[in-house]
């Protein structure tokens, strides 16, 4: 019997090492600022006594705002997408690029005939010039709250007694603008997930679009023969929600590992009144336990 009384104590005294061990302490800071007011292009000065595990600077500014840390969507952005196209010069080609550029808000995203020519799509061409380098269209007047919206470049014979001309599309992007902040929904072809569809034509006349590697930027009809069938071939982007935005992010002014901070300054370029937090904390893989230390900055 005393075996086990003296095994259970052990076992006790085990257990209550483990979860002090587990447990961590609130980190123990102090931040001061030089002062609250300043004119755009002044320094702020701030001291820090204390060593946190971690310490994140917010100055309060778009994009590094710490009320803005958690939030991935927005309403008001400006967005609009940027491409170039090119035609190949043929002898007797039709005088017509074949191209006309769509853009849907109902499309369901399912990638077949029926669905693609069930939504309504609509055409934006007469807001680009064909052929032509950066041309900018704005997306804004088809975009719906809650819808994702789409873009298709549709290859169309126009004449088939006659040869119809290459067409490459390159430098393709589509950015949202925001107050404070540009998100980018594609970077490039790849990025818009373009995908190619052959609706009628000969089978060799497709959109060509190299998907091996993420820096991919252009995508090729190539020419079609006088007197051949006649084509419709669609290419066409994944769906983009244009309310995404990307979180606030801090500066990470120490880590774990790094030396003690003790003290940091920050440059406004902006006239404004922010509300300036220091993050500190201490964690390990089953604790973790933060101090703020806020300051409101106005900025002249």
């Amino acid at each position: 019997m005393k075996k086990i009384i003296i095994y259970t104590c052990v076992l006790g005294v085990i257990s209550f090492s483990s979860c002090v061990k587990d447990s961590i302490n609130k980190p123990e800071v102090d931040i001061k600022i030089n002062q609250t007011t300043f004119n755009v292009g002044d320094t702020a000065k701030f001291t820090i006594s204390g060593i946190p595990y971690n310490l994140v600077f917010y100055s309060g500014e778009p994009g590094n705002d710490y009320n803005s840390r958690n939030i991935y969507t927005a309403t008001g952005g400006a967005t609009s997408m940027v491409f170039t196209t090119a035609l190949a010069s043929a002898s007797g080609s039709s005088a017509a690029t074949n191209l006309k550029i769509l853009v849907s808000n109902d499309f369901s995203g399912n990638y077949n005939m029926t669905e693609i020519l069930a939504a309504n799509w609509t055409d934006v061409t007469n807001q680009a010039t064909v052929p032509g380098s950066n041309q900018n269209i704005t997306l804004d007047p088809y975009k719906v709250d809650g819808k994702s919206i789409y873009v298709a470049f549709r290859f169309q014979t126009v004449d088939e007694t006659k040869s119809q001309r290459q067409i490459t599309v390159s430098n393709f992007n589509i950015k949202t603008v925001f107050p404070g902040q540009t998100y980018t929904n594609a970077s490039n072809v790849y990025f818009a997930g373009f995908a190619s569809f052959d609706f009628a034509g000969d089978a060799a006349n497709f959109w060509n679009i190299p998907v091996t590697s993420n820096t991919n930027n252009s995508f090729i009809h190539p020419l079609v023969p006088a007197n051949s069938a006649k084509d419709d071939d669609w290419a066409i982007t994944k769906g983009f929600n244009t309310n995404t935005i990307m979180p606030s992010t801090g500066i990470a002014l120490k880590a774990l590992s790094s030396n003690p901070v003790t003290d940091y300054s920050y440059v406004f370029t902006q006239a404004g009144t922010y509300k300036v937090v220091f993050v500190a904390s201490n964690n390990n893989q089953n604790d973790s336990k933060e101090v703020i230390k806020e300051f409101s900055v106005t900025v002249n």
